[in-house]
């Protein structure tokens, strides 16, 4: 825990300045990365795709002649390298553009398909995703109430459960799961929604026998308990299949 009476009072207004605008930015960005640490003035973000190394560090504020610095560390820095760039004496507007740059690389990757069943990925993603029907006027800043968050929560848990019967056949669906399991309480409802369409996604693209025991997993446990919000479609699609 930060005690903000230890440092000058500029020091904690340029904090004060730097990490909410931060947040927000990131916000933005929460359908393609993580956030695996926000605490103690330290900011740890990942490629929400299990299988990425890509991550962006920002941490250390320092305060020297009335200005604020930070430590960061990130890769990819560059479209022609993986190589990780850090430095460890940065100001605030240099981070926002340096952030920038790593988000629009990583989107210029998922934007590539090397593959046809890449594509069919993202088409069953955006059709999961147009099936929820988000209408909430909230959808992009408030999260779900903590009852719908610990049902969502539990329909994870119970899949990860399924999953694992098969563990070695199944291990990037589980990784997929528990990222999402572990991220709902950071998530808007909005950013929930797309990580679960990613979700079912890959598990109808992996076996629609497995969709369907998935999908009577969420009957059971998460949609019939708040039918409404855009997640009775899945009740819909279940009586198809």
């Amino acid at each position: 825990m930060i005690n903000k009476k230890d440092f000058p009072l500029i020091h904690i207004k340029n904090l004060d300045s730097f990490y909410p605008k931060m947040r927000s930015i990131i916000n933005e960005n929460m359908n393609i990365l993580v956030v695996e640490k926000d605490q103690d003035l330290t900011i740890i973000l990942k490629d929400i795709d299990p299988n990425s190394n890509f991550k962006f560090k920002i941490a250390s504020p320092t305060f020297v002649s009335n200005k604020t610095y930070y430590s960061i560390e990130c890769n990819p820095y560059s479209s022609s390298s993986l190589n990780a760039y850090k430095n460890e004496k940065i100001e605030g507007d240099s981070i926002f553009k340096l952030f920038q740059t790593w988000t629009t690389l990583i989107k210029s990757y998922n934007s590539i398909s090397l593959s046809n069943e890449d594509k069919i990925l993202k088409e069953y993603e955006n059709e999961f995703y147009e099936g929820f029907k988000i209408v909430d006027e909230d959808a992009d800043i408030k999260p779900y109430d903590l009852k719908i968050q610990i049902i969502i929560q539990n329909f994870m848990t119970n899949s990860i459960e399924l999953l694992s019967k098969k563990e070695n056949d199944n291990s990037d669906l589980i990784k997929e799961a528990t990222l999402l399991k572990e991220s709902i309480p950071k998530l808007t409802k909005q950013q929930t929604v797309q990580k679960l369409s990613r979700f079912l996604a890959k598990v109808r693209i992996k076996s629609l026998n497995l969709l369907k025991e998935i999908l009577e997993l969420g009957k059971k446990e998460l949609f019939k308990r708040f039918i409404t919000g855009g997640f009775d479609f899945i009740t819909d699609m279940i009586h198809l299949m």
